[in-house]
């Protein structure tokens, strides 16, 4: 039975220094050029995986921004797009001032992706646009958050800031909009001193894209192994009650792990693409 692999990025493929190690990449150009099914599943944009990825040309959609946006590898058309409405990407607007919490925002225009900000309150903030693995070069613009960006397609908002600042804003966003929005509050491991906290629509779930992509593309669940390590993996990882395999890297974290079908190696040990050497090459 033809397969198809769905794995995270960030630690997960990648190692702990953020990049795809050279026998990763190499794996994987073997893989894809021989037949096999491959794709991504990530929080980040479009442009910063195919930085990453240099080299591997990924003949399926990828999922980005946390299940934001499917989107065609290699023209960047967004094929399925989950926003977040526009009354209510007001409302984080507002509470986020009321928190003196400045937020980046990624929207879709129609034709070209954008991330706005109206200005840097913070050190967390200048490191994110100074992150050399993200590509913000075509999207970023300094504007002020007006009705003509927040009518646009808001898939996702970005707050970094202290951790207690940023906590209350999480928990007032789920009491006031726990049915129509997905938020993920972590420390993020290459800029460990800031908290970050990304808020999207109730749809926009890397599981609901894994979802769209099978049905894109004519797979079942059976045909599908799902890669995951983190907190914002584990409705990927629950998609073995669904008929897929999951699989966690050895250094995930122990709630993925326990909701995981098999463990393999870590991401600092190419974890993900032996197994899909393995598995692809073995069946």
């Amino acid at each position: 039975m033809e397969k198809i692999y769905v794995t995270d990025l960030d630690g997960t493929l990648l190692g702990n220094d953020g990049k795809l190690s050279d026998y990763s990449r190499t794996m994987l150009r073997q893989l894809i050029g021989d037949g096999a099914n491959i794709s991504l599943a990530s929080a980040r944009n479009l442009a910063s995986i195919r930085r990453l990825m240099c080299g591997v040309q990924f003949r399926l959609p990828v999922i980005e921004i946390n299940g934001s946006f499917l989107s065609d590898y290699n023209t960047g058309c967004h094929l399925r797009i989950n926003d977040i409405p526009s009354d209510i990407a007001w409302q984080i607007c507002r509470l986020c001032e009321e928190h003196n919490c400045m937020p980046f925002v990624a929207a879709f225009d129609g034709k070209e992706d954008h991330l706005f900000y109206e200005t840097l309150t913070n050190e967390g903030m200048e490191w994110f646009l100074a992150d050399k693995s993200e590509d913000h070069s075509e999207r970023l613009k300094q504007r002020k958050l007006t009705a003509e960006i927040l009518d646009m397609h808001i898939v996702c908002f970005v707050v970094i800031g202290k951790m207690e600042v940023v906590k209350r804003l999480n928990t007032e966003l789920r009491e006031k909009f726990g049915y129509e929005l997905d938020s993920y509050f972590f420390c993020n491991p290459y800029s460990p001193q800031w908290q970050w906290l990304t808020i999207h629509d109730k749809n926009a779930q890397k599981s609901n894209g894994i979802h769209e992509l099978l049905e894109l593309k004519g797979f079942s669940y059976q045909q599908l192994t799902v890669f995951g390590d983190n907190d914002n993996d584990k409705a990927m990882m629950e998609m073995n009650k669904l008929g897929a395999v999951s699989v966690a890297v050895e250094n995930a974290v122990d709630q993925i792990k326990a909701a995981a079908s098999k463990i393999c190696q870590s991401n600092q040990n190419d974890g993900v693409v032996r197994y899909i050497a393995e598995d692809f090459y073995g069946s």
